[in-house]
């Protein structure tokens, strides 16, 4: 199954996979931004878990601010049991843990992803993986393995033309242009060459420097 091509804003929740039965479920070139917390409950991108025996899930090319102030994450465990998860060539800019996963997730791929956030908090919470509090990006990759070809900056002010109101097209000079990973059949060898990458290699995020179309062209889900 796939949810695609979205765009979400001023929500809670963005895109539930809790659970992912049934899979795999592949998740790409949504968008998402002012995610919106409750009071002692951050809200968040994805939420995840009760998946122990489900999935795959796989999540490729999203877009997603949360706005300081907001107790925005990405993707966020709520349930015990996480299935596997490979994501690849987003960019999470939030304001609390970029991803928060307190189960085991041992048998999941992150990589080329653009993560940040403003912690507006100041608690140093960058990433909790596997209940382990890791504090910037670097700890982060030393501590787990995981983004061996990420990148870790503000996106609100280096890359994005307008992410307050969902404009994720990338400014010129931006360090998210071709810098992701060639998928096949995602974002290369696809039959409608517009869906194809432009450059060197993909764009990391939801919309493709000269090229895909992308969750611009698409009615807003909000409230």
């Amino acid at each position: 199954s796939g949810i695609w091509n979205n765009r979400m804003s001023h929500g809670f929740r963005g895109i539930s996979v809790c659970p992912a039965l049934g899979g795999p479920v592949f998740l790409i070139r949504n968008t998402c931004w002012d995610i919106v917390g409750r009071t002692n409950d951050a809200g968040s991108m994805h939420k995840m878990g009760d998946t122990a025996e489900g999935g795959p899930v796989y999540v490729y090319h999203e877009s997603v601010h949360g706005a300081y102030g907001t107790d925005a994450e990405g993707p966020a465990q709520t349930n015990s049991g996480l299935t596997r998860i490979i994501a690849r060539n987003n960019a999470w800019h939030v304001d609390r843990y970029v991803i928060e996963f307190y189960d085991d997730p041992g048998t999941l791929s992150f990589d080329y992803n653009c993560l940040f956030t403003t912690d507006s908090d100041n608690l140093g919470r960058f990433v909790k993986w596997n209940n382990t509090v890791y504090g910037s990006f670097s700890s982060y990759t030393s501590g787990t393995g995981q983004e061996a070809h990420g990148q870790s900056h503000n996106m609100e002010i280096l890359d994005w033309q307008g992410p307050t109101t969902g404009n994720f097209a990338l400014k010129a000079g931006s360090t998210l242009i071709n810098a992701g990973q060639a998928i096949p059949g995602i974002n290369s060898g696809l039959e409608d060459p517009a869906w194809n990458y432009a450059g060197s290699a993909p764009d990391i995020g939801a919309v493709e420097t000269g090229g895909c179309p992308h969750a611009a062209i698409r009615e807003d889900i909000s409230p």
